[in-house]
């Protein structure tokens, strides 16, 4: 049986390939499957990928922000972590801050050096400076139904997006977009493979929560 599924973004994002399922009972049979469909098999890239995820690390040295710059701190302290202005840097932490071009740019200090990173990798480098516990801000759910025990929903919070590597491989777990849940402002990876999820925690420097973290 074979499922489309049309992209859902508005026709305003950059336009995206639709999705097609194919139902099967024995994975043995699918490189005939795919052959029979002209197109070609390959294993699951996720977990491919998955296995070659570095260890979050800061970027490249970058200059400081110029003296009469307008600065913002990530504040993890506060009950929706946020950025809040901040006179002048205040030692180690998660900056962000508009460069002489104009662009929005973040950037991490640590021990008097600045480096260049992205929001998202900053989070997560900022969640391990400050030993944030329980370490167990990313969260597997297992599916239900015979023969799923090692898929699940891979869940974080608005706040704490995945970084772009670890997003995507979490996305080609079904190539379909994640789901943003408005009532506990959760970002939702279905059909992840538990190994999967590990791995992106462990390269983050997380471990794997579960349903009552």
């Amino acid at each position: 049986m074979l499922i489309k599924v049309p992209s859902s973004l508005p026709d305003t994002d950059i336009p995206v390939p639709d999705t097609w399922l194919v139902q099967y009972e024995d994975s043995a049979a699918l490189p005939e499957t795919a052959a029979g469909l002209g197109v070609e098999y390959s294993d699951c890239f996720a977990i491919q990928a998955a296995a070659w995820l570095p260890q979050l690390a800061p970027g490249s040295l970058a200059a400081a922000p110029a003296f009469d710059t307008a600065v913002e701190m990530y504040d993890l302290t506060a009950e929706q972590p946020t950025f809040v202005p901040v006179k002048r840097p205040e030692g180690d932490g998660l900056y962000r801050f508009r460069r002489a071009d104009h662009r929005l740019v973040c950037q991490i200090l640590r021990q008097g050096s600045w480096y260049s990173v992205s929001q998202e990798c900053g989070i997560y480098l900022e969640l391990d400076r400050q030993a944030a516990e329980p370490r167990k801000n990313l969260r597997w759910f297992q599916e239900e139904g015979q023969g799923r025990e090692r898929f699940g929903r891979l869940i974080v919070d608005w706040g704490k997006p995945l970084p772009d590597l670890q997003r995507r491989i979490a996305v080609m777990c079904t190539a379909l977009h994640p789901e943003f849940g408005s009532k506990y402002h959760t970002i939702t990876y279905r059909n992840v493979p538990r190994a999967v999820a590990e791995r992106i925690a462990m390269s983050l420097r997380q471990e794997l929560g579960g349903r009552n973290d």
